[in-house]
């Protein structure tokens, strides 16, 4: 039962999570890379201890919008 618990417990955390991330469009915050892939990094959000995998492809899109907000 405790695990059934704590299992529901860390899915209502993801979801609101992922909801609030859709809602504020991005965020900045400190990660760890626990995991580097051949097309993904996987990283560990330092504050909130969410994984996440991003993509190269994603990340470089998202470095080029930074290059090009401070030009």
């Amino acid at each position: 039962m405790f695990r059934n618990n704590l299992s529901n417990l860390m899915n209502a955390s993801l979801l609101y999570f992922k909801n609030y991330l859709r809602k504020a469009k991005s965020i900045e915050t400190t990660a760890a890379v626990s995991d580097i892939g051949q097309h993904l990094l996987e990283l560990v959000l330092i504050t909130t201890g969410h994984v996440c995998k991003v993509s190269y492809k994603q990340l470089g899109k998202h470095i080029q919008q930074m290059i090009e907000k401070t030009v």
